[in-house]
């Protein structure tokens, strides 16, 4: 997956919420600021949190649950978002995408 870099365009979601110093700061892509606008209102069960540098979290299902999904968050706003079949279809994509998302 190629990302272009852009002059940031913050999403109203990202104002709204105060982010949009973070966004500019960390990077955040126009694909993420539409995502989290459309993740906007779905609730997880508990989670896995792994935080990251910058204030960006790694979050999966809690155990005993099945590692069904991974995704990214940043200030409660969900950036990015891959489920299990994704990763057994591609599983080079998913990680590289997973891993390049990490280090920024």
């Amino acid at each position: 997956m190629s990302r272009e870099k852009k002059t940031p365009r913050v999403v109203k979601a990202f104002e709204d919420l105060g982010l949009a110093a973070q966004a500019a700061r960390h990077s955040i892509s126009d694909f993420e600021k539409a995502h989290a606008e459309a993740a906007k209102g779905i609730t997880y069960d508990p989670e896995c949190i792994v935080h990251l540098a910058g204030g960006l979290e790694l979050r999966a299902p809690a155990f005993p649950l099945p590692c069904s999904y991974v995704r990214f968050v940043m200030n409660g706003e969900e950036l990015m978002y891959w489920c299990s079949d994704e990763w057994k279809e591609d599983p080079e994509e998913v990680m590289g995408a997973i891993i390049g998302r990490m280090i920024g």
